[in-house]
């Protein structure tokens, strides 16, 4: 009895659980004094009592049956995710709240020589825990709900800057087609054309911001000439350069050079590299560019002359939002994303990027490997993969609907130059009676028209039989998984996603055949 005795007096000192104990007749046997002031029931009131008289929630709430479990040797653990509580009780929370308590509970028996004597119940305060779990439950709902707004606007942005870029880029390719003798006008129309990819891209990278930070950047890869690489890069470049009034230096391999890659990325790359040496370099200074084979690496360094990196930042320039304070115009440091795109892209070819500086004011150099193709490949290898820019071995006759003019003008042209018929519709109304009065072979047909959009001319247009043999071809400035396959859903044979290029269409001409 001594050692019982000293027991319930160390029971009785614990602060941050109720105890309470009972015999095999659940009379009450003690309370410490947590569990007292938490009832507001002084051990009078309990001790001696029957627990289920005390406290008739628990047979109210069938929680009886848990105290004759454990009174057969078994223990019980009570979750408050489960049951809520055990007692009725109230818990003063942040800022003096009162509140009714949650608990989490267990159920032991209490032995003596093996024998069960009665029962141990261990209560424990757990509100502020719930509360906070709610909490974090409820923030985590809002940045989901945050992230889906977030994807929802940078699609509707994508969206609306692929319209412009569409009418631009059918113009671009109507220009290569038709030809012309004028030196500028060519160079001009190649311009225009790699701007227009290149933002292209960008704004593609806008549907999905999370592919910088987990890799998940899908390449399309193809045969490179370094040449072009740089080329291409320099030139997205040379305005940030110009502006800053800086030397500006390039050492191309006079070899042809080639390597297996995702132009599109690469020149992104190398550009972002460009762009921090001219941001980081004083007005007036230097940069230069080489480029070449070395042993089986295609190599590109970047050197200038700016404010450096201290040796402390080195490790950490190609770390997501990090930006080195290097004193020059802080208001261009960017978002911190660039060079970790580079080391992403980099990774992605089985590259790599380094960077060294001797310190602050000694300048920078960026150095870019990339596994270089064998040197046999040739440049009539380049050309016969593009082979395919003429024209369709198969006119057709075409209706093209769009409520964007510029866009409908604009790609109806293209596809005449390249051998076809074409109508306009402006809206799904017009287009319903053109293609019903006089069935086309192909619709190219915008998603987002007022009143009617796509999705709904076309599953119209599939319950005319008369139009079997057409193919539909949806247009729109979404592109993701779900755009897809709602159109696919909707009766169009595939997806195309502003601005089409002229690899798409002629790709696509040729694929579908003259009659379904």
């Amino acid at each position: 009895m001594t050692n019982d005795a000293t027991v319930l007096q160390t029971l009785q000192q614990i602060t941050n659980w109720g105890i309470l104990t009972t015999d095999v007749d659940l009379t009450v046997t003690s309370a410490n004094a947590w569990f007292q002031a938490n009832t507001g029931r002084p051990a009078d009131q309990i001790v001696g009592r029957n627990l289920l008289e005390v406290f008739p929630e628990l047979a109210a709430r069938k929680l009886d049956d848990r105290y004759r479990q454990v009174l057969t040797g078994g223990t019980v653990v009570l979750s408050q995710r489960l049951h809520g509580y055990l007692f009725s009780m109230t818990s003063r929370i942040s800022q003096g709240q009162v509140t009714s308590m949650q608990q989490s509970a267990q159920i032991a028996p209490l032995l003596n020589d093996g024998q069960v004597v009665g029962t141990l119940t261990v209560v424990e305060d757990v509100t502020e825990r719930v509360q906070l779990e709610t909490g974090l439950r409820e923030r985590a709902a809002q940045l989901a709900m945050a992230d889906q707004r977030k994807n929802e606007f940078l699609a509707m942005l994508a969206h609306e800057l692929r319209n412009p870029l569409a009418p631009i880029e059918s113009a671009v390719q109507i220009l290569r087609l038709k030809g012309s003798h004028i030196e500028e006008v060519l160079w001009a129309g190649e311009v225009i054309g790699r701007q227009v990819q290149q933002m292209t891209r960008l704004v593609n990278d806008l549907l999905d911001v999370s592919r910088i930070t987990t890799g998940k950047i899908n390449l399309h890869t193809e045969r490179v000439e370094l040449q072009r690489l740089v080329e291409t890069a320099t030139e997205i470049s040379r305005p940030v350069i110009e502006s800053h009034r800086h030397r500006f230096d390039v050492v191309i391999d006079p070899q042809p050079v080639w390597l297996n890659g995702d132009l599109p990325r690469l020149v992104q790359a190398l550009s972002n590299i460009l762009n921090n040496a001219a941001k980081y370099t004083p007005h007036g200074g230097s940069i230069s560019l080489t480029a070449g084979r070395e042993n089986a690496e295609v190599v590109i360094r970047v050197r200038d002359s700016g404010v450096g990196i201290p040796a402390a930042m080195l490790p950490r320039v190609f770390d997501l939002f990090t930006q080195v304070d290097r004193s020059i115009d802080r208001s261009e440091g960017g978002l911190g994303i660039g060079l970790t795109l580079v080391r992403k892209v980099m990774e992605l070819h089985a590259g790599s990027v380094q960077v060294f500086s001797e310190g602050t004011d000694r300048g920078s150099e960026f150095v870019l490997r990339l596994p270089a193709l064998p040197a046999e490949e040739t440049a009539a290898q380049k050309q016969s993969s593009g082979s395919n820019r003429s024209s369709t071995a198969t006119p057709r006759n075409i209706v093209v609907v769009d409520d964007n003019v510029d866009c409908a003008k604009s790609l109806a042209v293209l596809l005449k130059t390249l051998g076809n018929t074409t109508r306009i519709a402006f809206s799904g109304t017009q287009a319903l009676e053109m293609i019903g009065n006089d069935p086309p072979d192909m619709v190219f047909m915008d998603i987002g028209l007022p009143e009617m959009n796509g999705h709904e001319v076309a599953r119209r247009l599939r319950k005319n039989a008369r139009l079997d043999r057409c193919h539909l071809v949806a247009i729109s400035g979404y592109g993701q998984e779900t755009d897809i396959q709602t159109s696919v859903e909707a009766g169009f044979d595939c997806h195309l996603v502003k601005p089409m290029t002229l690899e798409n269409l002629l790709e696509l001409l040729n694929r579908l055949p003259a009659a379904r």
